[in-house]
């Protein structure tokens, strides 16, 4: 998958066009009851990006500085029937732009450790870090052959 095309998508992911604050995190059985399942946290309201982070060549950079606000805006909601919708929020970066939109699948494997994003056949593995009532933050790693290194991305969302 093209960094680009990812990048473009997590922040409309929030857009899915990648971008992100850090929060403290703790675990996810002292933050939320056991009997809420992670689905349920997924899939409760729409997700909106706090912070995000690029590393490569061991240097750290955030997306979210690079975003216009009409981007930081963006809601991902996370349907129970495995889709994602996508909402331009309140500020668009085009009037024209469609107020929601479909984003494609997602899923849950190895044991609801990753999360799994399908965006029109372009299929991106998230490791989850943190999945609680009002934080998810995932991250992924991505070979760049153009540049012949591994690509870090860790984007957090907040209800």
């Amino acid at each position: 998958m093209k960094t680009t095309k990812l990048l473009k998508g997590l922040a409309f992911l929030s857009a899915l066009t990648l971008v992100f604050t850090f929060g403290s995190c703790k675990k996810d059985s002292e933050d939320e009851p056991t009997s809420v399942s992670k689905t349920g946290l997924l899939t409760s309201s729409g997700w909106v990006i706090s912070s995000g982070t690029m590393t490569w060549f061991g240097q750290t950079i955030s997306i979210t500085d690079s975003m216009d606000p009409c981007e930081k805006d963006d809601i991902m909601n996370f349907k129970s029937d495995k889709t994602i919708l996508y909402d331009a929020g309140a500020l668009k970066c085009d009037p024209s732009e469609p107020q929601t939109e479909n984003g494609g699948s997602w899923a849950f494997e190895n044991n609801e450790t990753e999360l799994v994003v399908n965006e029109g056949g372009d299929i991106t593995s998230f490791d989850i870090v943190t999945l609680s009532s009002t934080t998810l933050k995932i991250t992924a790693a991505e070979y760049d052959s153009t540049f012949m290194t591994d690509i870090i991305i860790t984007v957090e969302f907040k209800h």
